[in-house]
């Protein structure tokens, strides 16, 4: 960090010809959105993963007694 001669301004200045600011920009910026959309992406598949699962559930049902029985997709009349 220092004072740029040009415009007057305090920024971080070169040091041996290099500067940190493709660090600082990786390290502050890219990194924590490549970071967010891993774990966004995680928790998109996870819900479709749990999304399966309850639709493989749906026909399905726990009767008064406990028992699980299979619901038919149209009644059979009484």
């Amino acid at each position: 960090m220092g004072l740029d001669e040009a415009t007057f301004s305090c920024t971080i200045l070169k040091k041996e010809g290099k500067s940190i600011k493709k660090t600082l920009f990786l390290i502050g910026f890219l990194l924590p959105c490549l970071v967010i959309i891993i774990f966004y992406s995680c928790i998109y598949i996870t819900v479709l993963h749990q999304k399966k699962k309850i639709r493989s559930h749906d026909n399905f049902q726990i009767g008064a007694a406990g028992m699980i029985k299979q619901q038919h997709p149209h009644p059979v009349p009484m």
